[in-house]
């Protein structure tokens, strides 16, 4: 990530990827309340419109059981430590 837009292009890719890959499907405002957001939270991010926080960006690891490290890792998205959550 040499630019400011390629890191931001990382990071709403990242949450998509995260998101995405949950083992039991969970709508983005769903998602956004449980991580005491409001209800466009984490669209806005997946669609370009927003970058999370950096206490978000917290929240989003906490979530998914990932480390702010693992988040940032340019590796494929490991969803063996991903949260099941209802």
């Amino acid at each position: 990530m040499e630019t400011i837009e390629e890191f931001e292009t990382f990071v709403r890719d990242r949450v998509v990827a995260l998101h995405m890959g949950l083992p039991q499907k969970i709508s983005a405002r769903k998602l956004s309340y449980a991580i005491g957001q409001s209800a466009g939270y984490i669209n806005k991010i997946e669609t370009g419109q927003s970058l999370p926080s950096l206490s978000g960006l917290y929240y989003i690891c906490k979530y998914f059981g990932i480390t702010p490290k693992e988040f940032f890792d340019d590796g494929p998205v490991s969803y063996t430590h991903l949260r099941a959550h209802e």
